[in-house]
Parts: structure tokens; sequence; C-alpha cells
């Protein structure tokens, strides 16, 4: 006979996961599923579903996953892994059509498994359609409004993104919903607007110079390396910037605020091999064993031999 109870039903199924034993496993996830507790019985559903995928039973798992959107009635919309699982093996027995018409309500909850199933098809402007219905049944939930956006954003309409990521921003401002937004101003053109979002997102500065990168905006790119310049780590940044921009003589002048050695590696790595020379050799004036080897090493990547110059 199976144990009653739940948290030894939990260990028994938990250690025959470990040990390989699915059909055990799900045999203990199975009857964790009839729980009166509602967190325990979805998790249940949720184990249940990958463990009868992984033994090849497919329409058992869809059937537990399925329960367990149910099982989640409005709320659904805030758990899409669980609906993009449903539509996978849904799409992996062939019945994506059956799939679509038991979702075809108006409710939030359909409208956003309407939608997932949609953006696993590509078709983006049905699936930004049915979010939208659903956001205007739910105005305040800003999780709702981010993925309309994202939606949006995927179908070529960064202009719609910008008002709708803008709305999820200002009902729950935070560092990724600003930077998300500031993607969206980026792609509809407005960069003045996509740079404020950024420098006032509260992202670290790291994280706002990768996306000063992302959305190809130098001006505000190359104004943030400058202001972060003030650390060696800063100055090399700075240089490899004007380096790969092609502004050479701006590099070289900055480049000589760099102790020779580093400036010669920097410039080296960047394969201006010629000024990386001349840096190397201010560093190998005192005899100094890493500069010779580091000049003798740039030598031979231009071609020249090393012996004879450093003897």
């Amino acid at each position: 006979t199976q144990p009653d109870n739940p948290a030894v039903l939990q260990r028994l199924a938990e250690a025959c996961l470990a040990a390989g034993d699915l059909p055990k496993a799900g045999e203990f996830f199975q009857q964790l599923a009839k729980s009166t507790d509602p967190a325990r019985r979805l998790e249940a559903l949720e184990k249940l579903s990958e463990v009868r995928e992984q033994l090849g039973e497919l329409q058992e798992a869809a059937s537990a996953a399925s329960e367990a959107l149910e099982m989640l009635g409005p709320a659904h919309w805030k758990f899409p892994a669980l609906a993009a699982r449903a539509i996978e093996l849904a799409e992996r027995q062939g019945s994506l059509e059956e799939l679509a018409s038991r979702w075809d309500g108006y409710d939030p909850a359909s409208l956003r498994r309407r939608a997932a199933l949609e953006t696993r098809r590509g078709n983006f402007l049905a699936a930004a359609e049915a979010l939208r219905l659903a956001c205007q049944q739910l105005p305040t939930e800003s999780a709702l409004a981010e993925a309309l956006g994202l939606c949006e954003l995927a179908a070529g309409q960064p202009q719609l993104a910008v008002e709708t990521l803008r709305k999820a921003w200002t009902l729950e401002p935070s560092p990724a919903r600003a930077l998300t937004l500031a993607e969206a101003l980026a792609l509809a053109g407005e960069e003045a607007e996509a740079e404020r979002m950024i420098l006032g997102s509260g992202a670290s500065l790291e994280t706002q110079l990768e996306h000063f990168r992302k959305l190809g905006l130098d001006k505000a790119l190359e104004n943030a390396l400058r202001k972060a310049a003030t650390t060696p780590a800063g100055q090399r940044s700075i240089i490899e910037f004007l380096l790969e921009r092609g502004r050479h003589p701006e590099a070289i002048a900055l480049a000589e605020t760099l102790p020779p050695i580093e400036a010669a590696r920097l410039l080296k790595a960047r394969h201006s091999l010629a000024r990386a020379e001349e840096f190397a050799r201010k560093a190998a004036k005192n005899g100094d064993l890493e500069a010779t080897l580091l000049l003798a090493d740039i030598l031979e990547a231009r071609g020249l031999s090393p012996l004879p110059e450093l003897s």
C-alpha cells in the first residue's frame, strides 16, 4: 500500500526520480496530484507531466500539464512556462489545432494561452492581438503589459511597443523594464529618449554600457566610457572604443596616459602593431624582461626579426 502522508510521498517521489525509477516516481506524483493543498497539487502535476514525457507517454504528459493550467484559472498567464510546455507537448503529438480550439475563450487566461500558442507558430501579430484583449480586462497587470510590449516588438511594431512598455514601466518601475523600454525607443528612432531611459534606469554602469553597445548608441556609449575613464580599466575601455571606430590619433593620445607596457599590450591586441612597438620599446629601455619579451613578440608579429632589434 502507498503511504498517505503528503510529505512522505513527496520524499519518495523525489528519491525515485534521483534513482531513475521513473514509473515509481510517476505513481507517487499521481497520488500527490490528488492533494487538497493547491500548491502541492500544482507542483505534483508539473512533475507528473515531466515524468510522463520522459517515459514517452505524451498524451498523459499533456493531460497533466493541461490539468495544471486549468487549476490556475485566471492567474494562468503568470505561468508562461507551463503553457509553453503544454504547447510543446501538443506540437509533438500533432494536436496543436485541437489545443487551439480548447483555448478559444476570451477570458485573460485563454487569451494568454492563445498568445503563447501563436508565438510558438511565429504569428506575433495574432499573439499581440490576444494579449491586447487580455490587457483590456486586466489594465493594471504590469507583467501582462510587458508581455504585450515584447510581442509588439517581435511583430515589428516598435511605436506600439513603446506605448505599451512605458505603461508597464509606469505601473511597476524596475531597471529591467526601463532597459526594455529603452530598446523599444531606440528601435522606434527615439535615440535621445532611449539614452535617458538607460541613464536613469538604476542599472549598473556595466549593464548601461552593454545596452548602449547593443542598441548602437555610440555617442552615449562614448560619453559613458569617458566618464568611467578614471581607472586603468576605464581608460583601456575608452581606448578600445576609439580603436574599434578607427579613431587612432585620439586612442594613441589616451594610451600615452597608461604605463608603456600596458599601452603596448592594448595596442598589440587591437592589431595596431607599429604603435604597440613604440610603447614596448619605451617599456623595455630599463631592461624589463616582460617588456623585452613583449617587444620581441610584436616584432615577430610584424614580420621582423626580433633578435637583431634586441641585441
